[in-house]
């Protein structure tokens, strides 16, 4: 399993050298009140990076919310397994 996960990562890397050299123009980055010449590959690695930070950024709320439900829930869950062991031990009544 080791040598999977280093042959995958070396891939990984190999794609992302062989990206930024098909990639190595500059472009114009302009920004507020200036221009600079970035290159292409910098610049979309640049704006992945945002866009990962982003994403991660605006899951966190959402995702502690599931947590703070999945803890209301189990103890829920606690409470009725109780009650249920509670009712299982009631002994039963003749009606006759």
């Amino acid at each position: 399993m080791k040598l999977v996960k280093t042959i995958f990562i070396l891939l990984v890397i190999a794609l992302g050298i062989s990206f930024a050299l098909l990639n190595a123009q500059s472009v114009p980055l302009h920004y507020l009140f200036a221009v600079k010449e970035i290159s292409l590959a910098l610049l979309l690695a640049f704006t992945l990076a945002v866009g990962v930070l982003l994403g991660v950024l605006f899951s966190i709320p959402p995702l502690f919310r599931l947590r703070r439900s999945n803890r209301q829930m189990k103890s829920r869950i606690k409470l009725f397994e109780k009650e249920l062991e509670t009712l299982r031990n009631i002994p039963l009544r003749d009606t006759h």
